[in-house]
């Protein structure tokens, strides 16, 4: 009875939350908040001990339990969740929303008795980045578990830049290998030596006591860094330079960019997009820089906060080109 009194708020739970159950990538170093880690919670209760997540009754573990300590010194991270089911006697990785359907099916099919006795061994691998000094990095661990602890976590993946986030390809500059035991890190590291985009993968094959595998991948998304490992200024509306590799053009080359241009702009930008904006103490900034060939087309134009388009955007296009011949403040606008 009491499991039929739940019912209609699990069932409302997990029909709210599962649209949301695609891995997430975080940027910046916003606190973590998985949606998926939101329902588990409603399933399982991570415990203190290095038994990790088990199927037990006591829901008001708390929310942070979930997420690792040191999230915040990430650029990007992502947790991967998938469970172990057993078929014919082999082993299989099931994704995580399928693995929450059956979860839902076993709900309505036991009591309240036997309700922890029928559970889906559940495996949560994580990576993350970071920046420091001139190397980018790169953290991949088997960071959650449920029912048996897997006796080690064998590791391999990659860091790749490219000079446009849309390459059919990525160059791989270092390799991510190693074996772990649970929480433990794998780490790798690349030389920041000049603009590029910057991804991770990471596979990790996670093996039992009897020596049955099972594998989880996850992967960060592209990441724009400058030379000096800074991420590229995030502004509602401002789009992020195609490439990395860009020419510096000749002055004598460079559109004109006078209070005639910029007057028209403005006409342009009251007519099409909005009526009532006012300009005063902001800056119109090129997105591909006039240094770079950038024209004064409109959609190569945005308005920015005058503090910010100085303080962040035109910082960071100076550690753009190269060190002989940088993309001086004053010719970003």
């Amino acid at each position: 009875m009491q499991l039929a009194r739940k019912m209609p708020v699990l069932l409302f739970i997990f029909v709210l939350l599962l649209a949301s159950m695609v891995p997430t990538t975080f940027a910046k170093t916003e606190p973590t908040d998985v949606d998926d880690i939101a329902l588990l919670e409603e399933f399982y209760t991570l415990t203190k001990d290095e038994e990790g997540l088990e199927s037990l009754e006591e829901m008001d573990s708390e929310k942070s339990s979930l997420r690792s300590e040191d999230d915040s010194k990430y650029l990007q991270t992502q947790i991967k969740f998938f469970t172990v089911t057993e078929e014919d006697g082999e082993y299989q990785m099931q994704p995580l929303e399928e693995a929450l359907e059956e979860i839902k099916k076993e709900r309505d099919a036991v009591s309240a008795d036997d309700f922890t006795t029928n559970r889906v061994d559940m495996i949560g691998l994580r990576m993350g980045n970071y920046v420091e000094g001139k190397k980018i990095y790169y953290d991949a661990w088997l960071d959650y578990y449920k029912g048996e602890k897997p006796s080690s976590v064998d590791i391999d993946g990659s860091i790749q830049n490219a000079t446009s986030r849309y390459n059919t390809s990525y160059d791989t500059i270092t390799k991510i290998r190693g074996v772990a035991r649970y929480k433990e890190k794998v780490t790798a590291s690349a030389p920041i030596n000049s603009t590029y985009f910057w991804r991770g993968n990471a596979t990790g094959e996670v093996v039992y006591k009897d020596g049955t595998p099972n594998s989880a991948t996850v992967s960060l998304s592209p990441i724009l860094l400058n030379k000096k490992g800074e991420p590229y200024p995030e502004y509602d509306g401002l789009d992020e330079p195609e490439k990395t590799n860009w020419k510096k053009v000749d002055k004598s080359k460079r559109v004109s960019w006078t209070n005639k241009e910029r007057n028209e702009y403005k006409d342009w930008y009251w007519n099409n997009v909005d009526a009532n904006f006012d300009f005063n103490g902001y800056e119109i900034h090129h997105i591909r820089p006039r240094a770079y060939g950038g024209t004064n087309d409109p959609s190569n134009l945005i308005p920015l906060p005058r503090k910010f388009h100085r303080g962040e955007v035109s910082p960071w296009f100076t550690n753009y080109g190269s060190d002989a011949d940088p993309c001086d403040d004053e010719v970003t606008e």
